[in-house]
């Protein structure tokens, strides 16, 4: 598993992405749902070898569990960072924590009824869960005790990618567009550069590669500013 294993969970999720604001017919679209959902079915793509249909509701469900998770942590994020806090009497300092905790605990079974449907042949390494187990079969095999390559880990290391890497990279997307839509001939350049690679390089059809961004200076400066200025 590496970086050709996720480009690929990245641009196949792309097509998905494309087809549904095709659909619109250039009609006003709200991008954040549509990305949020993108961003969380790569992390299933990544760890579970799978993607979830766009019109799945279960996958729905979590997805709104994911966001409305990072919004709570965000307020209470004292209790969080401390959990004995959540015992002391006072509903301003306890806030919303029993409702994260809800949510965080119906993710991780979301994540454990992955994990366990999983496939269990485990001789090529197809994602992180593949990854993870063989590790865990190495340190099992050589007996080491101080192993943390157990399943609850690997089931809350999953679950915390969901919620970690979800809202955060979604919030930095939705911020690139504002940026582009506010700064139009930066967009245009984006663009033009883009455009003059891809028709030298007919042989990448839609969309760029990791090992292309050396010769895209200008966009791969944007990307970086855009990250400095939206964070």
């Amino acid at each position: 598993m590496g970086k050709h294993f996720l480009q690929d969970t990245i641009l196949d999720e792309l097509k998905d992405i494309f087809l549904s604001i095709d659909k619109q017919n250039e009609k006003p679209l709200n991008i954040k749902g549509l990305l949020t959902h993108g961003l969380s079915n790569i992390i299933c793509g990544f760890a579970f070898g799978q993607r979830f249909s766009h019109n799945d509701q279960e996958f729905h469900h979590i997805v709104s569990l994911i966001e409305e998770c990072f919004t709570l942590g965000s307020h209470d994020s004292w209790i969080t960072i401390f959990p004995l806090l959540r015992f002391i009497p006072m509903k301003s300092l306890r806030g919303n924590y029993k409702q994260f905790s809800k949510n965080f605990k119906e993710i991780f079974k979301f994540a454990k009824k992955l994990v366990e449907n999983h496939d269990e042949h485990h001789d090529e390494t197809k994602d992180y869960i593949d990854e993870y187990l063989k590790q865990a079969n190495i340190d099992k095999k050589s007996n080491k005790l101080d192993s943390t390559f157990d399943m609850d880990q690997l089931i809350t290391s999953i679950t915390n990618l969901f919620i970690g890497g979800t809202e955060t990279t979604s919030t930095t997307l939705r911020w690139a567009f504002v940026y582009m839509i506010e700064n139009p001939q930066i967009l245009n350049n984006v663009q033009q550069e883009i455009d003059n690679y891809m028709n030298n390089n007919k042989q990448h059809n839609l969309f760029i590669h990791m090992e292309d961004k050396e010769y895209l200076p200008y966009t791969l400066a944007t990307i970086f500013e855009i990250h400095r200025c939206g964070n």
